[in-house]
C-alpha cells in the first residue's frame, strides 16, 4: 500500500501496478478527405476496420502493429457529399510469458480502444480546421462489442462463400 496526502488527510491507496502489455508509438498513415459545397442536411455513417499484424522475437516477446481504419461517409439523399478515410497504426509490445490468443485479444481491444481516442481527436480537429460546422464528431464506442458482432458477420459472410 502507499500513503499519500490529500485535502481530507492522510489515507492509504492501492500501489499503482503497470501493466504487461505495452503501447509503444502511433502514427496516422492515411489520410483522405473530400466535402461537396452547400450541402446542408447528411447523415453520417462510421465504418472502422481493425487488422492485426504481429510476430514473436527471438526473446519470446510479442510485437504487434495494429492498423485501425476508419470510413466516414455523409450522405444527402442518394449522393455522398461527404467522405473521409483515415488510419492509424499503432505498436504495441507484450513479455514472452503472455500467451499468443491474450496478446491478440489484447491488441484486437485494448488496442483499438487505445487508437480510437487519437483518431477521434485528430478527425475533429482537421474537419473543424477545414471549416466543417459542426465537425465530424466519432463518438464512444463500445469496441468488445463492435468487435464481436464484426467478428460474427464476417463468419457468416465466410459460410455463404
Amino acid at each position: 500500500m502507499l500513503i499519500v496526502k490529500t485535502s481530507k488527510g492522510w489515507r492509504e491507496v492501492p500501489k499503482v501496478v503497470n501493466a504487461d502489455f505495452r503501447f509503444l508509438a502511433h502514427r496516422i498513415s492515411d489520410f483522405s478527405f473530400s466535402l461537396q459545397e452547400g450541402v446542408k442536411n447528411m447523415s453520417i455513417s462510421l465504418d472502422i476496420d481493425p487488422e492485426l499484424e504481429y510476430k514473436c522475437l527471438d526473446n519470446g516477446c510479442y510485437i504487434g502493429l495494429l492498423t485501425l481504419s476508419v470510413k466516414v461517409r455523409g450522405r444527402s439523399g442518394r449522393k455522398i457529399s461527404l467522405k473521409l478515410d483515415a488510419s492509424i497504426k499503432g505498436k504495441f509490445e507484450a513479455p514472452a510469458s503472455m500467451e499468443k490468443n491474450t496478446f491478440e485479444n489484447f491488441c484486437m481491444i485494448s488496442g483499438t480502444a487505445t487508437l480510437i481516442p487519437l483518431l477521434r481527436a485528430a478527425i475533429l480537429s482537421f474537419t473543424s480546421q477545414a471549416g466543417m460546422n459542426p465537425p465530424i464528431k466519432i463518438p464512444l464506442i463500445n469496441v468488445p462489442q463492435s468487435l464481436s458482432k464484426a467478428g460474427k458477420k464476417e463468419g457468416k459472410e465466410q459460410s455463404k462463400e
